[in-house]
């Protein structure tokens, strides 16, 4: 596996983990047993933006365009927009690079 190809598939499953993290915490945040766990979402950004820089050096993105996307994943409703779109790019270059790709990622 080269370089830009292993930052894809980390990257991607980082954004995964990340957009099933946030549903959860989203959940919880909203309930009596979400009380103190603030900190929970600060974290789950913080892997976003790393799984966000993942993907966009393993396409070659350049800069203006890879900071232009972990703006947007502040923008609410539109970030889980970009993150599914940029784990559907990931998929599709894995797979055409001959990998599997399950749910979670490369198997």
């Amino acid at each position: 596996m080269n370089k830009q190809i292993e930052d894809i598939a980390q990257g991607q499953k980082i954004i995964i983990y990340a957009i099933i993290a946030n549903f959860i915490s989203n959940i919880f945040l909203r309930t009596e047993l979400g009380e103190g766990m603030f900190i929970i979402p600060l974290i789950i950004a913080c892997a976003s933006i790393y799984g966000v820089y993942k993907i966009c050096t393993g396409f070659e993105y350049h800069i203006v365009l890879t900071i232009l996307n972990i703006l947007l994943l502040f923008v609410p409703l539109v970030n889980i927009i970009m993150l599914i779109v940029l784990s559907m790019r990931a998929t599709k270059r894995l797979r055409s690079e001959g990998y599997e790709v399950g749910l979670l990622g490369v198997k």
